[in-house]
């Protein structure tokens, strides 16, 4: 099936060379039309001798013989053994040439060989190589590029990395709220996310005096719209278990100050509405909608239908 898509396949690409390590870069060619129908031709033509081969042998030893399939798969493992070296004492090669293999040093002729030699025999210009490999260079470098200034802005930029609710996502095909960030928390020092970049490990960024908190095992706590997430913080940010990293986003680009590890997430669910049976606000302002949510005591009445009854 491979040998015949890769003769339909004409400007596929086929392996003319193998390195004796994994140093060597292999060295690859297009190879047209007529010479795929050529090798086909003396894989076929050496598949047919090594079928009547095999079968004779069998019938010399009264055994079943082999079907066409084992005979193949054995040819090209003895091909692939000819071409690197492993049939001959001296580790040269065996190539098929004008209908007989013949011992060639691959490693004398590729050692002087290079990539042009390859691109001129497969009737490439060697110059308008290299100038498209560089126009493919120049075209990935400012790729690159404009993602990395796209990760400055979205880390220092005036703008928040807060959102107004949680994304929803999906596990064992039921809907779950991820993790978002409305605040956090470095040693008590306490205050709105100014820049975050969600994701694992999650990238937050501190203020001034959020810095001055950080210190070894000192936490840092994270919450969300359903979520409480607590970590401890490493002495640099490469240290690893690496679920969050601090970062200075003053700086251009932002500076990762320290690695951290999760020591515990609480993630709360939404109940049903009937459930809840009354809502009681206690705060500085008659409206709730005045007080923000980490100053104020919101008591929940919930009714448990299904709650045992006790005397």
């Amino acid at each position: 099936d491979e040998l015949t898509q890769r003769q339909a396949d004409e400007a596929g690409i086929d392996d003319l060379t193998m390195p004796l390590n994994a140093t060597p870069a292999i060295r690859k060619a297009k190879l047209n039309a007529s010479t795929r129908q050529e090798l086909a031709l003396i894989l076929e033509q050496r598949r047919q001798a090594a079928q009547r081969d095999a079968e004779a042998a069998a019938r010399q030893a009264g055994a079943t013989p082999p079907d066409v399939e084992q005979v193949m798969e054995r040819l090209v493992q003895r091909i692939d053994e000819e071409l690197n070296g492993r049939i001959l004492a001296n580790g040269n090669a065996l190539v098929w040439f004008e209908g007989q293999l013949v011992e060639f040093d691959y490693r004398t002729v590729s050692s002087g060989t290079t990539d042009d030699d390859y691109l001129a025999a497969s009737g490439v210009d060697p110059a308008a190589e290299r100038k498209r490999r560089m126009v493919i260079i120049g075209i990935a470098a400012a790729f690159f590029l404009g993602a990395a200034l796209l990760a400055i802005n979205a880390f220092g930029g005036g703008e928040t990395a807060t959102t107004s609710g949680p994304t929803l996502g999906s596990v064992a095909a039921q809907s779950a709220p991820l993790w978002d960030i409305q605040s956090l928390a470095v040693g008590g020092v306490g205050g709105r996310v100014s820049g975050a970049a969600l994701g694992y490990p999650t990238l937050v960024c501190l203020t001034d005096k959020q810095i001055d908190a950080l210190k070894p095992g000192e936490t840092v706590v994270l919450t969300g719209t359903t979520s409480v997430r607590s970590y401890i913080l490493h002495d640099n940010a490469t240290a690893t278990p690496r679920d969050l990293i601090v970062a200075n986003c003053g700086q251009k680009p932002p500076k990762l100050l320290a690695s951290a590890a999760l020591q515990s997430a609480e993630t709360t669910k939404p109940l049903r509405e009937g459930l809840i049976t009354q809502v009681t606000t206690t705060g500085s302002d008659t409206d709730p909608a005045n007080i923000p949510a980490d100053r104020m005591r919101v008591d929940l009445t919930v009714a448990l239908p299904d709650a045992p009854l006790s005397d």
